[in-house]
């Protein structure tokens, strides 16, 4: 990564972070983490309540199935980065 990229926030954002319901109340939590419009490999995505996490792949896509319905606490990290923490219900 450049010496500029440094010197900019190091804040990421969870692009494209949304709930699918399938029958059975079972859902889905998928996305793509990008930092100024580029995949982030390897980022950690937690959802705190379940006590479950995923990593992105190598394009920076992510998911999470049989996932039940309610309210979670969707945390976004990467080493070098600002943590990112979204609540979704």
């Amino acid at each position: 990564m450049s010496k500029n990229k440094f010197k900019m926030c190091k804040k990421f954002s969870c692009i494209a972070l949304f709930v699918s319901i399938f029958s059975y109340s079972q859902n889905t939590i998928n996305g793509k983490v990008t930092f100024n419009n580029e995949a982030l490999a390897f980022a950690t995505i937690y959802i705190k309540e379940l006590n479950k996490g995923v990593e992105t792949n190598e394009d920076g896509f992510y998911k999470s199935t049989n996932i039940s319905n309610g309210s979670y606490t969707i945390i976004a990290s990467f080493v070098g980065f600002k943590t990112e923490i979204k609540i979704y219900s």
